[in-house]
């Protein structure tokens, strides 16, 4: 007769818990340093300088964070959960004020 043992690990306890916490930010950032990094590469090569490419590439990596900071300073709003977000609350107004099935319905003959 074979018997088997079930081994029981806490994944809290694994020496990776960290990193596995992290992977979604890291993946995350990732992404957007490798695509801002890659974005507009062109104006550092020599002779290729633009001034407006420079601009409209790399301004943003600067200005959103600022611009989130100084928002979350100025009007002292803290971020909705997920949890807490009402999709439910009014949705028939919403509908009503969205709806574009009359626009659909002028087509057919």
């Amino acid at each position: 007769m074979v018997t088997t043992v079930r081994c029981l690990v806490w994944r809290h306890r694994l020496p990776d818990h960290l990193f596995r916490k992290l992977t979604k930010f890291s993946c995350l950032s990732q992404i957007l340093t490798r695509t801002l990094q890659f974005s507009g590469w062109t104006v550092f090569l020599k002779g290729q300088w633009d001034r407006a490419t420079f601009v409209t590439n790399y301004l943003p990596l600067a200005l959103f964070p600022l611009l989130y900071i100084i928002s979350r300073i100025v009007y002292r709003v803290q971020p909705v959960k997920p949890l807490d977000m009402d999709f439910v609350t009014n949705i028939d107004e919403i509908e009503a004020e969205t709806y574009v099935g009359h626009l659909l319905d002028s087509f057919h003959p």
